[in-house]
């Protein structure tokens, strides 16, 4: 993972990175679970990230963090077990969704 996030720590799969253009990449996991999804989430902090917003969508998971001007998106689909962290360095604020209530 890049040195600006913690790594994700998983006992599934590591099914690879995806370059999304412009300094943005994607890391997707399978057979991963909650717990590893709540770890990574508990570790941004320490990478002086904060909360910008989180939702669940029945028992799915999803969270965005910022960071000055850079985002870490992190979703954790529990019918799949899939986790998918999405990185952006230059994530403007008025670029980002809304921040929404915490529904947990």
């Amino acid at each position: 993972m890049a040195k600006e996030l913690p790594t994700y720590v998983t006992e599934g799969v590591f099914d690879g990175i995806y370059d999304c253009g412009e300094g943005n990449c994607t890391w997707s996991f399978s057979e991963s679970v909650e717990n590893e999804y709540l770890t990574f989430l508990s570790a941004l902090p320490q990478k002086v990230f904060q909360i910008y917003t989180q939702n669940n969508i029945g028992k799915s998971r999803f969270a965005t963090y910022v960071k000055d001007s850079e985002a870490v998106r992190v979703a954790w689909y529990q019918a799949t077990e899939e986790c998918r962290v999405v990185y952006q360095i230059d994530a403007p604020k008025n670029r980002l969704l809304a921040p929404i209530p915490t529904f947990f």
